[in-house]
């Protein structure tokens, strides 16, 4: 079915499986249903508006910086270039990468430029985009289960919030934000040290500012 609706990885990824998340969440605790079932292309094409405006979502939080300082308490690339760490993890060749790029022109370049430089002449590796799009995926699918979070709480508070079973539910479910917040900082280290590493080994000796 993807093949005939030709569907790309970034699509599968970033915006049908959070959106067919949320449609799940949507549709479990009651709050979108239908007299007639729907055939599954209906259901993919559903998803796919959904995981549209869920990625929208995340490009707009992401370009204004909101969703960065609210996981890294800032820039991610200018923590990793700046020598600190992302939940323990740092970038363990910096100072080789500094010498490629030169020491002077290091310390002179602003962070934001440093790393534009850096993908820019990186974006080409064969596993930078991949590690990319797992980025986005994750990214996404993290904003679609707080978007659905609190249907999924008044659902569970109504059906037995009282009970101890319903308390025990309803910490699980608030539970798994957290680990997908952790999911999402590792994949975009993962993704910031692959555009470095394919940087750092590249047969090119120095690198030109972008004209």
């Amino acid at each position: 079915m993807f093949e005939r609706m030709n569907f790309n990885i970034y699509d599968i990824l970033a915006k049908v499986i959070p959106g067919s998340i949320l449609t799940i969440i949507l549709w479990g605790t009651g709050y979108f249903t239908m007299e007639v079932k729907l055939p599954d292309v209906a259901f993919l094409i559903g998803a796919y508006f959904l995981g549209y405006l869920i990625d929208a979502i995340g490009y707009w939080l992401q370009y204004h910086d909101l969703l960065f300082n609210w996981l890294f308490g800032g820039k991610p690339t200018d923590i990793i270039l700046s020598g600190g760490n992302i939940e323990g993890q740092s970038y363990k060749p910096l100072e080789k990468l500094k010498e490629k790029y030169g020491q002077k022109k290091w310390e002179e370049d602003e962070v934001g430029f440093i790393w534009s430089t850096l993908y820019r002449k990186s974006m080409d590796g064969p596993r930078v985009q991949t590690y990319g799009e797992q980025w986005f995926s994750a990214r996404n699918i993290l904003i679609s289960y707080i978007i659905g979070y609190p249907f999924m709480l008044f659902k569970l508070i109504e059906i037995g919030g009282g009970s101890s079973m319903g308390f025990c539910i309803i910490i699980l479910a608030s539970g798994v934000i957290p680990l997908l917040s952790f999911r999402t900082k590792a994949r975009q280290f993962l993704f910031i040290k692959e555009v470095l590493d394919t940087y750092l080994h590249s047969k090119e000796k120095d690198i030109q500012a972008p004209a």
